[in-house]
């Protein structure tokens, strides 16, 4: 997939976007991905040059914004980027799929004294091995069966600015020779010419791959490695900094209402949960897919463990509280018998515990615990009444010997 970004665009959150145009865009490389001098010939690979950050298309609103950093690792990984963003040497990006490395790649590119200049993506994954060369240096006309006109390649594209090559382990061995050549030289010739062209880049490379083992077998240059790594940024795995699952959740939530033009506003507790407690494997790319599948199908303004993939719901068990958990498994509450109703009934009883724990915490207070479960007073509320939650049904036994004592519930004993 090819994208161009500039600095008109917005900037992204941690939403590792990008694939879902990759491989149509990428069958389109024989033929008009410049978009500066004329229209490119293809118009799925259009839709790829105009793609905005994220990988959504321009026609899609809401998928840029800021990043969203609300782990440790993340605070420090975003505030590496300020430094590196002074030197204009290449960086290789090192992280499992979905990490968002492309998200990274543009916030650095948008952090440099580049920003004014395009930043220029392709996936190396996605392009047919003898357009590889073509994509990255441009081709002349007649160079080769199709085509039909002379074409910038991606370097030529971002002069003054940034080329992304999103996994760049992909490169066959001729195309890794030819990139040695224009990062040491920074000059090119395009296929069919022996005319040398001056570029201006920076270059930042990603993959999920481990290069150092591919080049011990002979699948990676060890002189392109050794080019392309002199700054290292590892991602960490969303398990890994399960601050951000949350802030994330929420993020994707407000851009799917855009793009599918819906008005859902919470996600309860007992989805929360779920969220939380699930590995994540695709990584944020997983978690936003799912919540804009929730979105889609939520009922009402409130995504519901029900609305989750069934994955994620059956982490649901996991992520609630020992109490909780020890009720659902068949202790001194009885489960209805397996199937649906089992699974509706474990995952309404899961998340009357998780309100009840925090409304205990606060005291009974609904608005502190409302905001300590990061939703509204009315969603809350809502929660209660379909919940049929109640303090008394939910009170402890110091609460029941004070109430037969004659003291009223309102106000919890103090202990």
């Amino acid at each position: 997939m090819i994208e161009r970004s500039s600095s008109d665009q917005g900037r992204p959150s941690m939403g590792g976007g990008g694939a879902d145009q990759s491989a149509t865009a990428g069958r389109q490389l024989g033929r008009g991905h410049d978009s500066t001098d004329r229209p490119p010939a293809s118009p799925a690979l259009a839709e790829g040059l105009r793609a905005a950050p994220g990988g959504c298309p321009s026609g899609a609103t809401g998928w840029s914004d800021e990043p969203i950093a609300a782990s440790p690792a993340m605070v420090r990984l975003f505030g590496t980027l300020t430094k590196l963003a002074r030197s204009h040497l290449p960086v290789l990006l090192l992280g499992e799929t979905g990490t968002g490395k492309e998200v990274v790649a543009r916030e650095l590119h948008q952090r440099s004294a580049r920003r004014a200049r395009p930043m220029v993506s392709i996936n190396c994954a996605a392009i047919p091995q003898q357009l590889v060369e073509s994509a990255l240096f441009g081709h002349e006309r007649g160079a080769f069966t199709g085509a039909s006109q002379q074409q910038k390649g991606v370097f030529e594209a971002a002069d003054g600015g940034t080329v992304f090559l999103d996994e760049i382990g992909e490169l066959p061995a001729a195309a890794q020779a030819a990139l040695l050549r224009v990062l040491e030289s920074m000059r090119l010739s395009r296929v069919g010419s022996n005319r040398e062209i001056d570029v201006n880049v920076r270059l930042i490379a990603a993959t999920h791959r481990d290069l150092e083992a591919m080049c011990n077998t002979g699948g990676f240059r060890s002189d392109l490695l050794y080019r392309i790594n002199a700054m290292t940024v590892v991602l960490p795995p969303l398990r890994d900094r399960p601050e951000d699952i949350e802030a994330l959740a929420m993020h994707f939530l407000r851009q799917a209402n855009e793009s599918e033009g819906r008005l859902v506003r919470f996600i309860d507790p007992g989805a929360l949960a779920a969220i939380r407690g699930y590995a994540w494997p695709g990584n944020a790319r997983e978690l936003r897919n799912a919540v804009v599948r929730a979105v889609v199908v939520a009922e009402g303004d409130t995504i519901t463990p029900l609305d989750l993939p069934e994955r994620v719901r059956a982490a649901a068990e996991h992520a609630a509280p020992a109490h909780c958990r020890a009720q659902l498994k068949g202790g001194e509450i009885p489960l209805p018998p397996a199937g649906e109703k089992r699974l509706k009934q474990r995952l309404k009883r899961c998340e009357a515990e998780i309100i009840v724990e925090e409304l205990r915490k606060a005291g009974w207070n609904q608005t502190k615990a409302a905001s300590a479960l990061g939703i509204s007073l009315r969603a809350l509320v809502y929660k209660l009444r379909e919940l049929r939650v109640t303090r008394l049904a939910y009170a402890s036994k110091d609460e029941m010997l004070h109430r037969r004592d004659g003291a009223s519930l309102v106000s919890r004993p103090v202990s």
